[in-house]
């Protein structure tokens, strides 16, 4: 006997309600939720949760990530592979529910599609932190380019001036730019030269990118943004206005 697929998938669905349970506060942040991480000694908020289409969890510092079932059985202990059921009930506790099986077993086809979705999304992941790191490539770049910024920003800093710029070149300081066709191309150029495709989904989990009614867009635009790296040097872009008044 196997639990019912679409119990699964309701699960699954059901990341935010369960990684809350554990007394986790989630609050919106670039399209998505973030929040403390419970597998390391977290003091700002590096977990982030996915909901629709992804109902996925991932910490940029530790490294922790997969979907429901995979943030249970870390929290809890428990060996995903060999103790599925156990997790499962656990989460059925969380949502107040009874786990409901089929009167089959589950077949050798049904399981390698479980790890093949999977695959499916640690794949989509590791692409979203190659585009953060190319945002933060192309925003410096295009920072550097731009004199009365580099000017405006080290203006009552002239001692700052050399710091300012190894932070740039480090690709720690961009400039997002108003119109992001360019710096999507770049993205997608460089992906291509890498074999690989780059698609709506990688640009959204980024949480760079929205899809609008029209097409992809930034969500940063006109502004300075900057890297914030951990320990495994994972870029995580955060924002400052500019101030519209550079006189």
């Amino acid at each position: 006997m196997s639990i019912d697929k679409r119990q699964i998938e309701e699960f699954r669905e059901r990341i935010v309600d369960v990684v809350q349970s554990y007394g986790i506060e989630l609050k919106p942040k670039a399209g998505t939720l973030e929040g403390i991480c419970p597998f390391h000694d977290d003091h700002n908020p590096s977990m982030r949760v996915e909901e629709d289409p992804f109902y996925q969890f991932r910490c940029w510092v530790c490294h922790q990530a997969g979907d429901v079932f995979d943030f249970v059985a870390k929290r809890e202990g428990y060996d995903i592979e060999s103790e599925f059921v156990s997790v499962a009930e656990v989460i059925a506790g969380i949502l107040g529910t009874e786990l409901k099986f089929t009167g089959k077993k589950q077949t050798v086809d049904e399981k390698q599609k479980i790890v093949n979705e999977k695959t499916i999304m640690e794949d989509l992941f590791h692409r979203a932190d190659m585009v953060r790191h190319l945002y933060m490539e192309w925003c410096s770049k295009n920072l550097m380019e731009t004199p009365a910024h580099l000017e405006y920003m080290t203006n009552d800093r002239p001692s700052g001036r050399s710091r300012l710029l190894e932070s740039i070149e480090a690709h720690l300081i961009g400039l997002a730019p108003d119109d992001d066709r360019r710096l999507r191309d770049f993205i997608k150029s460089r992906f291509e030269e890498l074999g690989l495709k780059l698609n709506t989904a990688c640009l959204v989990a980024s949480g760079l990118f929205t899809k609008g009614t029209d097409r992809i867009k930034s969500w940063y635009k006109n502004c300075y943004v900057y890297a914030q790296h951990d320990r495994y040097s994972q870029q995580k872009p955060e924002t400052s206005d500019i101030e519209k008044d550079q006189s």
